[in-house]
């Protein structure tokens, strides 16, 4: 796959699993530069229609293209090199800081892992530790909050320098001063051109994107 933009989803509609009910049929585009809100009830299926532009879920011919060119054409791994998630609950194995996120790109040294943890808004809370990227997280992620290890879940999808960024819920449990923080450094990180963000949620939050081609797309 020579590019990735601008990917086209027409009349899409997929399944979680074989028997599973079918995602709500959806049509959109998204080019580099853009912020999309895929907006629904909890469990409409946006998180398998995501899936499905990993290509972690069969997609029939005509639905999907990346580049202009047809997703049943592009291997999955090519498509997987361009497009990183950050979940909602993201995993975490115990090891350090800088274990979990190196998980995205091995060869990532410190200045690295500093700049993707800024731009989580997770440097904060990483270096008033002692230990900084050394400390440890524990078995499911013991000492760090739910919404310090949603951050570090982020920073880790970072660093695998996406194309494009999908990002589950990640306002969740944020104040408003903390999430007007991620939105200015995640639309800073957008500001190159060469980049896109989907993001799931439950409802369209009317936060300000300086991006002119933010939009939503309603389940």
């Amino acid at each position: 796959m020579e590019r990735l933009f601008p990917i086209e989803v027409r009349g899409l509609t997929v399944s979680a699993a074989p028997g599973a009910p079918q995602t709500p049929v959806v049509s959109f585009r998204i080019e580099a530069g853009d912020v999309i809100q895929l907006t629904g009830a909890s469990g409409v299926g946006k998180s398998t229609l995501a899936e499905a532009l990993m290509r972690l879920h069969p997609v029939a011919p005509g639905m999907l293209s990346y580049g202009g060119v047809d997703a049943c054409g592009v291997r999955i791994a090519s498509v997987l090199e361009r497009i990183a998630m950050s979940p909602q609950m993201p995993a975490f194995l115990p090891g350090t800081v800088a274990d979990q996120l190196r998980l995205a790109r091995p060869e990532a040294n410190e200045a690295e892992m500093r700049a993707a943890l800024e731009t989580a808004v997770a440097d904060e809370f990483v270096f008033a530790r002692a230990d900084g990227l050394e400390s440890r997280i524990g078995e499911a992620g013991a000492g760090f909050s739910g919404g310090e290890l949603r951050r570090l879940g982020l920073a880790r999808a970072l660093l695998a320098e996406p194309e494009l960024l999908i990002l589950d819920e990640p306002f969740a449990g944020l104040d408003k001063a903390l999430a007007d923080r991620l939105t200015t450094r995640l639309s800073c990180w957008l500001s190159d051109g060469q980049r896109a963000i989907l993001i799931l949620q439950h409802k369209a939050d009317g936060r300000g994107w300086p991006q002119k081609t933010a939009f939503s797309v309603v389940l």
